[in-house]
């Protein structure tokens, strides 16, 4: 626990039951995390520990804030209107404890069964009113797309997305199109395959380059056998400010897709060649 004469702390993760720090130790707090229940939130309990506990608690300084939503929702809520109130509420305090944030990292589980409508809705408000300064999200679900609503919103300037999914569908690829613009580092993680085609192209093959990315991780099942087949347009270089690169499966691109355009600004590769991918790769 930091006492007052240890002003050099930086970051600060926060479950709601440890002591109060000093107003001294908070004004030098820099990253704040927070881990939340769903239930807790929707219910009013959230709220009702920081009033009691924490009336007054504020970080002046703080730029970054991290959310964990740990816990899924399970039981339905018959007053709408209260739990709106309660969340609203919520999401106000939190953002009067970081008043000068820039920077808020949401990690997100989602579960096949919060597929209720309502219990969709509560959640999405939740995120929606902590998202207006929202830059890096951490993604984990298994087969509910409604969750992808919650990072559509192409106005939020994502600059970092963790995406771990059970299968990758229209909706994923096109959440990926949104922030492609402003990405600057992007994991994918599945226990399926990935057709990269889908990365680069949209469904009316047109292009997608990702301008500002500079990290590129992706932890896959398999590669889908239309990318070891398939060709872009030479001219298009959809990395152009890649640094670094990871891949788990055999490199794929007989067209150096990845590698076109930055192989001078490139600084780590980590990935796994076969004998065709690379005889490819000497070609270039």
């Amino acid at each position: 626990m930091c006492q007052d004469n240890e002003p050099s702390i930086r970051h600060l993760e926060y479950n709601f039951c440890c002591q109060q720090l000093s107003k001294k130790t908070n004004n030098y707090v820099k990253n704040v995390t927070l881990f939340l229940s769903w239930t807790n939130v929707f219910s009013g309990k959230a709220l009702e520990m920081l009033n009691q506990f924490y009336p007054n608690l504020t970080f002046p300084r703080a730029q970054h804030v991290r959310v964990f939503f740990l816990a899924p929702y399970t039981k339905t809520l018959d007053n709408s209107s209260q739990t709106i109130h309660a969340i609203d509420k919520f999401t106000h305090k939190v953002r009067t404890m970081v008043p000068h944030a820039h920077s808020i990292q949401a990690t997100v589980y989602s579960f096949e069964y919060m597929a209720v409508p309502r219990e969709f809705n509560y959640c999405s408000r939740v995120l929606n009113n902590l998202y207006s300064q929202l830059r890096s999200a951490e993604y984990h679900g298994w087969k509910n797309p409604q969750w992808h609503g919650m990072l559509d919103d192409p106005h939020t300037e994502l600059t970092s997305l963790t995406y771990d999914w059970m299968n990758f569908g229209e909706e994923s690829y096109a959440l990926f199109y949104t922030h492609a613009r402003t990405l600057q580092s992007l994991r994918l993680n599945s226990g399926a395959a990935i057709n990269y085609n889908r990365l680069f192209q949209k469904p009316d093959n047109s292009n997608v380059v990702y301008s500002q990315l500079t990290r590129l991780h992706i932890v896959i099942e398999s590669v889908g056998l239309d990318s070891y087949h398939w060709k872009t347009p030479n001219n298009i270089v959809f990395f152009p400010k890649l640094r670094h690169f990871s891949h788990n499966q055999m490199y794929p691109f007989d067209d150096d897709t990845i590698f076109r355009g930055n192989r001078d600004i490139i600084k780590s590769i980590n990935i796994f060649i076969g004998s065709t991918s690379f005889e490819s790769l000497k070609r270039h």
